[in-house]
């Protein structure tokens, strides 16, 4: 009997209501000021099995004014098929929104606007069917973060995450947080206006080291036009 039981309560939880997660406001990301998963899920924050992974760009933690860097979010837990997140970037010097973030899946991804202490701070977060795994176990929601346009200093990225059990309740979950620090750019800046076209061109095939500037992307697209014509 006991048996049964267990493979029901399973079977209940890897069948669970897809689109089925809370609308989450702002404010959840662990940010200074803030609360993190664990303010409404209870149990320690990460002491749960799962894994948690935040690529940014090539990972190489310095940022340079004006780049666009993809990012990636992954969790792995096992028997686990919803997940969430929230994630801002912060300037480390007062704490106040840092760059841009661009959804590249509106689906499971949205942006979450918000004022806090008279600072506006966007958050990416999951949807309410943006939680959903389509392999238990694992989940991704992938986005782009633009730099800010000149060195505003170390720039702090917080990340809150959640694995779920199912039972609409705060118990059972499994929360975890990160704190990633995107160091300021090494050399004086501005260095775009030595970037030459044949130079940048060798960034393209491969991985995305530090991203691509936006204003130099734009200006290319206008050149190849114009050639086109």
């Amino acid at each position: 009997m006991k048996l049964i039981f267990s493979i029901i309560l399973l079977f209940s939880f890897l069948s669970a209501d897809p689109c089925s997660a809370p609308w989450l406001g702002a404010a959840h990301s662990g940010a200074p000021g803030e609360v993190n998963c664990s303010g409404c899920h209870s149990g320690s924050i990460n002491t749960g099995p799962g894994t948690v992974n935040y690529n940014i760009g090539s990972n190489t933690g310095t940022y340079i004014p004006g780049y666009i860097i993809p990012m990636t979010v992954s969790i792995s837990e096992e028997n686990v098929n919803q997940f969430g997140f929230q994630t801002v970037a912060l300037q480390a010097s007062n704490n106040t929104n840092a760059g841009n973030f661009t959804l590249l899946d509106e689906e499971n991804t949205r942006l979450i606007e918000d004022t806090h202490n008279g600072s506006d701070r966007m958050y990416v977060g999951h949807t309410v069917c943006g939680v959903d795994a389509e392999t238990v176990g694992n989940i991704e929601w992938e986005f782009e973060w633009q730099a800010p346009d000149e060195n505003v200093g170390d720039i702090e990225i917080y990340l809150s995450a959640l694995a779920t059990n199912h039972n609409h309740s705060t118990t059972g979950d499994n929360t975890y947080f990160q704190t990633i620090t995107c160091d300021a750019p090494r050399l004086p800046w501005p260095p775009l206006q030595c970037l030459k076209i044949p130079a940048f061109e060798m960034f393209t095939n491969a991985p995305r080291l530090i991203g691509q500037p936006a204003a130099a992307a734009a200006a290319r697209a206008r050149g190849q036009s114009r050639r086109a014509a």
